[in-house]
């Protein structure tokens, strides 16, 4: 018999992840926990995109957001796009969005503490994510900071809440007006 546990966390969003040439379906999570190799980002950027989505949103990095985001980014058009980014008037692709943002992000983090967004203090991501949410970092040169700051919060929000695991940890009962054939 199924436990209810497994059952959520097999309920959870399901993609596809190309693996040394072999197609496996898993979850942003698994993959993230599988530290399986990224389509659309260097491991520094990935590092710096983990630490800044867990920033935004706790639990986001082991939910697996730069999992979610690098595999979104590899969809053809908005329409089979599940990023925020995509309901706000951005023409695709994202990927240079998304890249110019983390740049923008890795730069003012590097002039205001003189170290990567990865090795930044608890203390130190709270006062710079401050900062991004109201354009206060001087010489960010992307996307508007705040802007970019609201689409990878919505996007870490649904790694980490947009499943029926996510509802369960939140301990909200997931009613969804039409149950989707897959997870979403």
């Amino acid at each position: 018999m199924i436990k209810r546990r497994q059952f959520l966390q097999a309920s959870a969003l399901v993609f596809s992840f190309n693996v040394a040439g072999s197609w496996l379906e898993l979850n942003c999570a698994q993959a993230a926990e599988l530290k399986l190799p990224y389509q659309n980002f260097n491991k520094t950027q990935a590092l710096d995109l983990s630490r800044l989505s867990e920033g935004l949103v706790p639990g986001a990095a082991q939910a697996g957001a730069v999992h979610f985001i690098d595999q979104q980014l590899q969809r053809d058009g908005a329409e089979n796009c599940l990023l925020m980014i995509r309901y706000l008037g951005v023409d695709p692709p994202f990927k240079p969005f998304y890249l110019a943002g983390l740049e923008a992000a890795q730069k003012a983090a590097g002039e205001k503490f003189n170290k990567s967004l990865a090795l930044l203090s608890d203390d130190e991501l709270n006062t710079f994510i401050t900062a991004m949410a109201s354009d206060a970092l001087k010489g960010w040169q992307g996307p508007p900071a705040s802007f970019f700051y609201f689409v990878l919060r919505a996007d870490a929000v649904d790694a980490k809440y947009g499943t029926e695991l996510g509802f369960a940890d939140l301990a909200v009962p997931y009613m969804a007006h039409i149950k989707p054939k897959t997870a979403w």
